[in-house]
């Protein structure tokens, strides 16, 4: 499958939009003496990633809808 130049450039983005705020996240925790919830974190981003996946995977099998044009 062919991916557009603009959906790489969007892809390589938003993913480093989303390490940014990983990485903020993380330093937070560590600054309050909670490293060990970096790892709890993780997990939580990953779980709702798939969960993400999941629904859309879901919803692009549903029946298209028919849609009437206004008069």
């Amino acid at each position: 499958m062919a991916v557009s130049r603009t959906t790489r450039v969007n892809l390589l983005i938003s993913n480093g939009h989303f390490l940014s705020h990983f990485y903020v996240l993380t330093i937070v925790l560590i600054n309050h003496g909670h490293p060990e919830l970096v790892l709890v974190l993780v997990a939580a981003i990953l779980l709702a990633s798939l969960l993400c996946v999941g629904s859309a995977k879901a919803s692009a099998r549903a029946a298209p809808m028919v849609v009437f044009a206004a008069e």
